[in-house]
């Protein structure tokens, strides 16, 4: 009876252990344009070291009319995904799609646009995902009747991130110092008489865009993979949770052994 209580405790104190601690903790290698300053607003890293994001756009100033681009790039640290709008599932696990808010100061805001996303395989699940970076984009419109000045955009990217021990709501994830508030990063356009293109906006940059799609056409874009749905073989750890169920059947395993060889 004494070694099965012990067993019980050993088990539900590690499950807790990983569920309280990060899985992440180092920082992020963010190339130039990605490079994040201190106090740079466009640059937001999650405090846990979970992900990272970084806006970038299209042009520096922008005249009445024009419509031109704002990327947003995250970086997930390894082993962490980020499920995609379409991301799929089952009854017994439906992750929440990603989105992404934006506020744009008095400009119209056209459709996001997604990269293509991946099945994988996180907490015994396959679905769609994104893993280690991905770029998303969004068309900005300046009216014609635009004053001139400076105009915020801020980005919100919303949804779900996960490890292998835990999952976390992006409305939960808070900022790294010195960064307060919601997870999101600003940028900022000049309307003015002249057009003038961002010099950080790099080849990569167009690339992608010219990949990415609407969020209703991204099941097209992905290629061939396994489907959505449960993983069989292999009991699901889910922190606290899958310890306990783990802690559970051992003391089951001990309850129905031999005398004789407990």
């Amino acid at each position: 009876m004494r070694v099965r209580w012990i067993i019980l405790a050993v088990a539900l104190m590690g499950s807790m252990a990983v569920a309280q601690s990060p899985l992440f903790s180092g920082s992020f290698d963010v190339d130039t344009p990605f490079a994040a300053a201190s106090g740079d607003a466009s640059f937001a890293q999650d405090r846990a070291g979970r992900i990272a994001i970084r806006a970038v756009t299209s042009h520096d100033r922008v005249t009445p009319g024009q419509t031109f681009t704002v990327a947003l790039r995250v970086t997930l640290a390894p082993d962490w995904v980020w499920y995609s709008p379409r991301p799929g599932g089952d009854a017994e696990f439906a992750p929440m799609p990603a989105d992404l808010r934006v506020q744009a100061d008095g400009l119209t805001v056209g459709p996001v646009h997604w990269p293509p996303h991946q099945p994988h395989e996180t907490l015994g699940q396959v679905n769609n995902s994104y893993i280690g970076e991905a770029t998303i984009y969004v068309a900005i419109t300046v009216p014609a009747d635009a004053a001139p000045g400076p105009r915020t955009i801020t980005l919100t990217p919303q949804g779900q991130i996960c490890g292998d021990e835990q999952c976390v709501l992006l409305s939960m994830v808070q900022p790294a110092p010195p960064a307060t508030g919601p997870f999101q990063a600003t940028v900022t356009v000049t309307v003015a008489e002249q057009s003038q293109a961002n010099p950080g906006w790099t080849d990569e940059l167009a690339q992608g865009l010219s990949r990415a799609v609407p969020a209703d056409q991204l099941d097209a874009a992905v290629g061939p993979g396994a489907p959505s749905g449960h993983v069989d073989g292999g009991l699901v750890s889910r922190g606290l949770v899958g310890g306990f169920i783990v802690a559970l059947l051992a003391g089951l395993i001990l309850n129905i052994m031999p005398v004789c060889c407990r």
